[in-house]
């Protein structure tokens, strides 16, 4: 199971007297991660293995988060080995563009499609997360 803490913070003399702060400190085998985004066309890739089985043919990356009654939501997928500050695994987030089917012998074969990574990305176990 996950192991998360969480950070509460006071301050009466400050403008946001409240706040609460978490961070993953680890993430074990069996426990889930799932992936959610506000428009169509988002997705990710991680540099090293996932730490999960992927979806669809073996080793399809980048992962596309699709967008379903205005939200997209991708998993969640079950986690294959445990993720800590040492075991950390890294990925981008970015947009797939959809190129044109290729044309071989009168069939169309779809076409892979093409990562256009942002300039964010993320880790699991993520770290800190402020509210």
């Amino acid at each position: 199971m996950a192991v998360i803490q969480y950070n509460l913070q006071f301050k009466p003399r400050a403008k946001k007297k409240y706040s609460v702060s978490w961070t993953v400190l680890a993430i074990d085998k069996n426990d889930r991660i799932q992936f959610h985004s506000n428009v169509p066309g988002v997705g990710i890739e991680y540099l090293t293995a996932p730490p999960f089985k992927l979806p669809g043919p073996k080793g399809t990356l980048p992962i596309q988060i699709p967008v379903k009654n205005g939200k997209a939501l991708t998993g969640p997928f079950k986690v294959t080995k445990t993720l800590n500050g040492t075991t950390k695994v890294h990925f981008k987030c970015g947009t797939l563009e959809m190129p044109a089917p290729q044309k071989n012998r009168n069939e169309a074969i779809p076409a892979k499609p093409k990562f256009k990574a942002w300039r964010v990305g993320g880790d699991h176990p993520p770290g800190d997360t402020d509210n």
